[in-house]
């Protein structure tokens, strides 16, 4: 005679709100940063803050024709002098908006490298970045 196999639970499907899942997806990334730097002091900055970056993000003319929007949000990993060793792209978007968002997280932005017992030691910052194509209006 066959065994009676229990029953799986049926999937169960929930609506996220993009929103709710960058705020998710960015406190479980700042939740690892902080087990990274559990000895820090001080956690690595950007130097100008995030609105220097925003400043310097160049929106990918192809992007904008395809009217491309979505939100990256990434991990920089930073050595002790603040000199990028990794990008980690923990919630990606369109690849021409990953792209962007590597390029302005290595090539424009400057890192204040995270400190213990005062001294610069390294670390990671989670940086979350929300591309969206600006109207212009009269």
């Amino acid at each position: 005679m066959a065994e009676a196999k229990p029953s799986e639970p049926e999937p169960t499907t929930v609506a996220v709100d993009e929103d709710d899942e960058i705020k998710r997806i960015t406190a479980e990334a700042e939740a690892l940063t902080s087990q990274l730097n559990a000895t820090v002091e001080k956690d690595v900055q950007i130097q100008g803050g995030i609105e220097s970056i925003i400043k310097k993000i160049v929106y990918p003319e192809t992007a904008i024709h395809m009217k491309i929007e979505g939100k990256v949000v990434a991990r920089v990993f930073v050595d002790a002098k603040g000199n990028v060793l990794k990008i980690d792209i923990l919630k990606p978007a369109h690849e021409l908006l990953n792209e962007e968002a590597v390029r302005v997280l290595t090539e424009d932005a400057v890192y204040i490298p995270a400190q213990a017992n005062g001294k610069p030691v390294a670390g990671a910052i989670t940086v979350p970045l929300n591309f969206k194509i600006q109207k212009v209006t009269w």
